[in-house]
């Protein structure tokens, strides 16, 4: 439903028209149009969009700098709103004189493989790039100051970003691939090969929506909240790590992330949003490190049915009477964590072979019954794969 809004206040930018300009003109050897003021100095690229009176765009684009009508020149100082919405064009060549790149400028340009953003743009419109699924490559300059909600939004492709070391706004600290706004250290845009900082506090909303090609990602310490759709529609995702310092899980947070198959709700979380894990059709492992069960919807587990609820020892009954945690399949406790041995995953108070074999079933997204998580990550990188089970072997034997 939230997401339903989003896009509902996206259409009303399409279909509510930027302030008037009183004429227009298109540029003969691009047919790209734009609009101006007679009595002004500056003009606003309109686009190519084939919706609102202009051409449809198609192939490479090169935006001018400057226009000149009737001998009186124009700045271009603005791409405006929706202006290739839906336009087949590959590339777009940006001048020095625009300042803004509107909400839903280049939404959903399929075709769209690189852009350049020039030092003199200061502000990136809402939901700017959404939907640009063949942009591999983005850079920020120095010059930007905002970026809004969703720029880079279902761009499944993106696997580098840059920004400039001279910005005071937003940077890329640690070789991240990923936008993190400086003064809040809150990660805003993440793509499939983004290494999360450990200075980081905070995931924007939408920062990996539609990341498709995200298969794993590990969040450090430092975060404490998970925004609002922030990886909804990774359908690739196969682990995540939520670490114990997280408090919130927002609405839709992972909602779409159809190849996930466990997750684990560490201790510190107090309030899951709602559809935050709808439609994880895989989700077959539920482990939840709290005592008393928070509020949640009936949207929240959408495959609640299909899937087995870990909870902390003498907890199942108090799990068993509460709204909606009650329709999991099964209702399981998991011993105290502090009596566990790292890599008795299976809990049965033994490491051995039969934990390296349920470790190997899980590396291969197979979740086994009464999975311990927590305890089986035995080289502390993130994952939990044929690594973390071959040293499980040796400890088995005692091999130090």
């Amino acid at each position: 439903m939230k997401r339903i809004k989003f896009f509902l206040l996206v259409l009303l930018a399409q279909v509510i028209p930027t302030t008037a300009l009183a004429d227009e003109w298109q540029d003969p050897e691009s047919g790209v149009c734009y609009t101006y003021d007679p009595n002004g100095t500056t003009a606003e690229v309109k686009g190519g969009n084939g919706y609102s009176g202009s051409p449809q765009a198609y192939g490479d684009i090169v935006l001018l700098q400057t226009i000149t009508i009737n001998g009186k020149s124009y700045s271009v100082t603005s791409i405006g709103k929706c202006a290739f919405i839906y336009s087949y064009i590959t590339s777009v060549t940006i001048p020095n004189s625009i300042t803004t790149i509107q909400d839903d400028s280049f939404n959903h340009c399929r075709n769209l493989q690189s852009v350049n953003i020039p030092k003199s743009v200061t502000s990136i419109g809402l939901c700017a790039f959404y939907g640009c699924y063949k942009l591999t490559e983005i850079t920020i300059p120095e010059s930007v100051s905002h970026i809004d909600v969703a720029v880079f939004g279902e761009c499944g492709s993106l696997e580098t970003i840059n920004v400039d070391a001279r910005n005071n706004y937003f940077d890329s600290r640690d070789d991240c691939n990923a936008i993190i706004e400086t003064a809040t250290n809150t990660l805003v845009v993440g793509c499939k090969s983004t290494i999360i900082p450990n200075s980081v506090t905070s995931i924007e909303l939408y920062a990996f929506d539609g990341c498709t090609a995200l298969t794993s990602i590990t969040i450090p310490n430092s975060v404490t909240s998970i925004g609002n759709f922030a990886f909804s529609g990774c359908s690739s995702l196969t682990s995540i790590t939520i670490p114990n310092s997280v408090t919130s899980i927002g609405n839709c947070a992972f909602s779409g992330c159809s190849s996930l198959t466990s997750i684990t709700i560490p201790s510190g979380v107090t309030s899951i949003g709602d559809f935050a894990f709808s439609n994880c059709s895989s989700l077959v492992a539920v482990m939840v490190d709290i005592e008393t069960p928070l509020a949640i919807t009936a949207n929240t587990f959408s495959n609640r049915a299909n899937a087995t609820l870990y909870v902390p020892k003498s907890c199942k009954a108090t799990y068993e009477a509460a709204d909606y945690w009650k329709e999991f399949k099964e209702i399981r406790e998991i011993p105290n964590q502090d009596t566990i041995q790292d890599g008795d995953v299976n809990s049965d108070g033994e490491v051995d072979l039969s934990d390296a074999i349920m470790v190997t079933y899980y590396s291969l997204h197979e979740v086994p019954s009464n999975f311990n998580e927590a305890v089986a990550d035995m080289n502390g990188d993130g994952e939990i794969d044929l690594s973390d089970a071959i040293i499980i072997i040796y400890k088995s034997l005692g091999v130090k």
